[in-house]
């Protein structure tokens, strides 16, 4: 092994910083290499914290100096640093002590300053050293990370606020902080300014055309009502839009769905019809239905704004170039849906006085096909729920450092599972939703899990006890021990602690897992099932797993309940449905039962073939 790749495996993970240590860290270290007995030491240096503390205090210190021999590229002196405390150490000790810290360097290797899984994403792109780095940094502007696959902004601006730390060891000029900055605010206002292919742009960034903004804000429409009655503080449409839409921000699934909406719809009215939202008629509503219709249909286009600047492959980020009012033209049950939305939104602007009439109610409804009723289709099977279970806990389910990432996602699958949650209801649940319940004539009680479901119905969900074992489980590994009661209420069940955070226990930040995250999260689960079931040769469980997302889990619980046994009723419950009808779903039988029916009707012991019995029998 060459003197770099031995000084790199050495190096603490992560790499400490090299801090200034005080007379006494000094004074301890001299002591252990002379060979003090730690209750010397103790007595000495660390009557406050007791010997755990001290041998911490060592060890961290320690591992400082082995950092700072291998920056300065001293490979004997970090060989015998990386060994245990030895008296030899002395005079080397002396000599690093008396180094002081060290500082980075333009052409020092990031490995030697930061975690190997932070180094590894950045030398996927070429940046091997500090000044790499730099540079990238110069050429790219404040957000230089967005377009280097697996960095994170947390990740960049914590590697550019270090750079800046360490200034002046790499040589970065004063005016280098405000250069980042005036680029930041410049991408700021660019972004905040109509995109450069056309003005679509989101609810908050909207820009009326030049000198049209008093016709087509809303404040002078012809459909406003008596501004002496209004209820509301709103004086153009936008500001309507906003007052509507702070009802729904303790609801955050409705709040961004019905903003896509609105904000489709005024861009509609302002580029397309070219109108005031206040300003519109009966036939201007007909006209955006039409809109909805045709934006799915290339043979032709009639409208003002090229179709390209409707539809993207996906949304994008908001305020972003490639941000987009739709990812895809909307089928005919979403264009319908759209319309219940719109009329609902005018009918509370007519009674909230903004409006004078809701041109909505006159529109006339499109006659749709039923709606396909659930897929209970979409769920494991027996064997397969199995294989996950044991597959979780296989070695190559995940990547040795990806331990929170396993972790969580073995709760998931239980807590999933056990309760047949949906997956905001996943996400939203707290440690203070968990209720034990104790019943006369029980030694021990159960535990229950409050949610607030669809349309805001609250049900209970008894949890399992391999359901507890396992929540229990996971939230030792983050840290948190005794009964959920004891514990702080408002943390998540699921946090959202990455794995590079995660080198120790911890609480997380607090804050709820996203649906997005939490889908991304099993579905990669699910597509290492799939991998895994492709080599041993099980083709067809594999295509399910590559098909199977969170919700899979909810119809799991549903059908593999109802075919052990479960009562129906108290599966409807589980699952929070308005109807027993929609749990009844579950109990269609199943497809393979039907088709042993099918093949008893050719049954060779009860179809007879011989031609005299036959006629007899046909007489």
């Amino acid at each position: 092994m060459t003197s770099p790749d031995l000084l790199r495996a050495l190096m603490p993970d992560p790499p400490p910083a090299d801090e200034p240590m005080s007379i006494e860290d000094c004074a301890l270290l001299r002591g252990r290499c002379q060979g003090l007995p730690m209750a010397v030491l103790v007595a000495r240096y660390g009557a406050e914290g007791g010997l755990r503390t001290l041998r911490q205090t060592l060890e961290a210190r320690k591992q400082q100096l082995l950092a700072r021999a291998i920056r300065l590229g001293q490979t004997a002196l970090a060989q015998r640093l990386a060994q245990p405390w030895q008296p030899a150490l002395g005079p080397a000790l002396e000599s690093l002590l008396a180094a002081g810290c060290s500082q980075p360097t333009r052409a020092a290797p990031l490995w030697q300053w930061w975690p190997p899984r932070t180094v590894a994403r950045l030398g996927r792109h070429g940046l091997h050293s500090v000044g790499d780095c730099i540079a990238w940094i110069d050429h790219a502007g404040p957000r230089w990370w967005r377009s280097l696959a697996g960095v994170g902004p947390k990740q960049g601006a914590a590697l550019t606020r270090w750079c800046w730390e360490h200034r002046v060891s790499l040589d970065l000029p004063a005016e280098w902080r405000d250069a980042q900055q005036v680029l930041r605010a410049r991408r700021f206002v660019r972004s905040a300014l109509p995109a450069a292919g056309g003005a679509l742009q989101p609810l908050e960034q909207i820009r009326y055309p030049l000198e049209q903004s008093a016709r087509l804000d809303g404040s002078q429409g012809y459909n406003r009502a008596e501004r002496s009655r209004l209820m509301i503080e709103a004086g153009n449409d936008r500001e309507a839009i906003a007052c509507y839409l702070a009802q729904y921000h303790g609801r955050p699934h409705t709040l961004r769905s019905y903003r896509a909406e609105l904000e489709r719809f005024l861009l509609w009215t302002i580029f397309e019809a070219q109108r005031a939202l206040s300003d519109l008629r009966v036939n201007d509503c007909a006209d955006y239905l039409a809109f909805l219709a045709e934006l799915g249909d290339t043979s032709q286009w009639r409208w003002r704004q090229p179709r390209e600047a409707w539809l993207g492959g996906h949304k994008g980020r908001r305020g972003s170039d490639d941000w987009r009012p739709f990812a895809a033209a909307p089928s005919a049950r979403s264009q319908d849906r759209s319309r219940t939305i719109l009329q609902a939104f005018g009918g509370w602007l007519v009674r909230v006085r903004y409006w004078a009439d809701n041109p909505w109610d006159a529109v006339p409804r499109q006659r749709l096909a039923p709606a396909p009723p659930v897929d209970a289709s979409h769920a494991l099977n027996a064997a397969q729920w199995r294989f996950a279970l044991n597959w979780i806990e296989a070695p190559g389910s995940y990547p040795p450092h990806l331990v929170h990432s396993r972790q969580r996602t073995r709760c998931l699958l239980y807590l999933a599972y056990g309760t047949g949650l949906r997956r905001a209801e996943l996400c939203q649940a707290r440690l203070g939703d968990l209720e034990y319940v104790v019943t006369d004539g029980l030694a021990q009680g159960y535990w229950v899990i409050k949610v607030i479901g669809k349309g805001r119905r609250a049900r209970r969900v008894p949890l399992a006890d391999r359901v507890v074992a396992e929540l229990t489980r996971y939230l030792a590994a983050r840290g948190l021990y005794g009964r959920f009661t004891t514990l702080p209420p408002e943390l998540p069940l699921l946090d959202r602690t990455r794995d590079e955070t995660f080198a120790a226990p911890s609480h997380g930040d607090g804050r709820t897992l996203s649906t997005g995250a939490l889908y991304a999260s099993l579905k990669t689960f699910f597509r290492s099932c799939a991998t895994q079931l492709a080599r041993e040769g099980h083709a067809g469980s594999a295509e399910r797993f590559a098909l199977a997302s969170t919700h899979w889990l909810r119809h799991t619980h549903a059908t593999l309940g109802l075919a052990g046994g479960a009562d129906v009723g108290a599966t409807m419950r589980n699952l929070g449905h308005a109807h027993l009808s929609t749990t009844g779903i579950y109990l269609s039988p199943d497809e393979l039962l039907r088709k042993h029916m099918l093949d008893g009707l050719f049954d060779v012991d009860t179809v007879r073939s011989e031609p005299d019995d036959s006629a007899s029998e046909l007489e």
